[in-house]
């Protein structure tokens, strides 16, 4: 979507849909594209038109390319097959969704929090994105036996849904800051990024501020899933002493830990484990690959639990029940990733970690509150070895909070004594 900076009116402009009998037998893409379906046989004559495999048959893939002999083109899964794609069958997907995020985007200025922005339209530079996305970026973003899945799903779901395809493209372009900073530091880049994601956020409240239709529910999470990785990896400092804790606090300070703590809402408003969803194969997946954590040799944990335990008022016989101490959730999360190291099999609960934060541990961390800051600290020391995105701010953020635990509260003799395991983990002892 290349984008231009314009200032223009914010006209209200008033669409009134033609009254039309519906198709109820029509394929999946008339109805993601939310246009009537004629229902013939074996191909409709809209995707015909379209340039798309109907997909009646529940085989087919939703928006697939035609080649040029009636066969679907499919999704680059590869860089080698995106050097050697077919640029008419390019053209052709460039068009197509095109055509899609016009559909679906807000419409009204007033309603878009970025009405200065022109949208020129789906070009090359965004088509790129998209592959690289594909390509490098999505196999990224968690454990290898989703991210395969994922692969085959995105694209397609980003092809059909505006708010997808701009956090898709929001991704991509923090990525690509990572892996080239310099690059990264572009003006026309860094507008780019944040014009994706402000659309993303307008058109993801449109939808949620209404009656949740089912053909939005796998779309949604997965732009929760995106939202929540592109908040995490989104940090814009390199020296721990610019990070926070030491920055004056702004409320934007822990977003990407409410942001974590939001996809629950998301979860039980989409229940993406549902029969019918794509996703539903994902679980029994988790489940089959759910880790073996080790419970012989427990070094870390006998030597750090205890004095955690004492430290903030708990009682270890009380660990297992519910308790309304602020600490508790967070420290009985923590206690079976201590002596086990972050890894594919283990990703899941490590990255879970945050979204099970309760609200009153997180406003400890909101005030800077030495416990809660040792206790992230722990945390960030394990997944500082972890996928990219949360990696570099636990690297950052986690030897941040070690150094300013020790530089202000050097007189607290339990707190120096537990800074020893995440000043080691991120190799700030000599």
């Amino acid at each position: 979507m290349t984008v231009e900076l314009a200032i223009r009116p914010a006209e209200t402009i008033r669409y009134k849909r033609k009254a039309h009998k519906k198709s109820r037998l029509g394929c999946r893409n008339c109805k993601l594209r939310r246009i009537k379906c004629d229902e013939t046989r074996p191909s409709c004559n809209k995707c015909v038109d379209f340039g798309v495999l109907c997909n009646r048959d529940q085989s087919v893939g939703d928006l697939q390319p035609l080649g040029a002999q009636g066969s679907a083109i499919g999704f680059i899964t590869s860089q080698k097959e995106f050097k050697t794609a077919d640029p008419t069958a390019n053209r052709m997907m460039i068009r197509m969704i095109s055509e899609n995020l016009e559909q679906g985007r807000v419409k009204d200025p007033s309603q878009r929090s970025y009405a200065n922005c022109k949208v020129v339209g789906f070009g090359q530079g965004d088509f790129e994105r998209l592959q690289r996305f594909q390509c490098r970026v999505i196999e990224t973003t968690g454990p290898l036996v989703a991210t395969r899945v994922w692969q085959k799903l995105t694209i397609g779901m980003a092809s059909a849904h505006p708010f997808l395809m701009h956090l898709v493209q929001t991704l991509t372009l923090v990525h690509d800051r990572y892996i080239q900073p310099d690059v990264g530091r572009n003006p026309r880049l860094i507008m780019l990024e944040r014009y994706h994601s402000v659309e993303a956020a307008a058109i993801m409240q449109q939808k949620l501020s209404n009656p949740l239709r089912d053909e939005d529910r796998d779309a949604l999470w997965g732009a929760a899933f995106l939202l929540g990785i592109i908040a995490a990896g989104s940090i814009e400092v390199t020296d721990p002493e610019d990070a926070w804790p030491f920055r004056p606090s702004s409320p934007s300070d822990l977003e990407w830990i409410r942001m974590s703590s939001g996809k629950k809402a998301i979860y039980d408003l989409v229940q993406p484990f549902r029969e019918g969803s794509v996703y539903s194969g994902l679980q029994t997946m988790f489940n089959q690959h759910a880790p073996q954590y080790e419970t012989k040799n427990r070094t870390m944990f006998n030597f750090v639990y205890p004095s955690m335990v004492k430290l903030c008022d708990l009682d270890d016989e009380d660990l297992d029940i519910e308790n309304s101490n602020p600490y508790h959730s967070a420290i009985h999360n923590l206690a079976p990733l201590l002596d086990n190291e972050i890894s594919d099999a283990t990703l899941v609960p490590y990255l879970s970690y945050v979204g099970f934060m309760e609200e009153a541990f997180t406003q400890l961390l909101d005030v800077k509150d030495p416990r809660a800051m040792l206790i992230l600290a722990y945390w960030f020391s394990k997944v500082c070895h972890g996928r990219w995105w949360i990696a570099r701010r636990a690297s950052i953020e986690g030897r941040a909070i070690c150094i300013y635990l020790t530089r202000f509260y050097s007189n607290w003799t339990e707190i120096q004594h537990l800074l020893w395991f995440p000043k080691s983990n991120l190799g700030m002892l000599d």
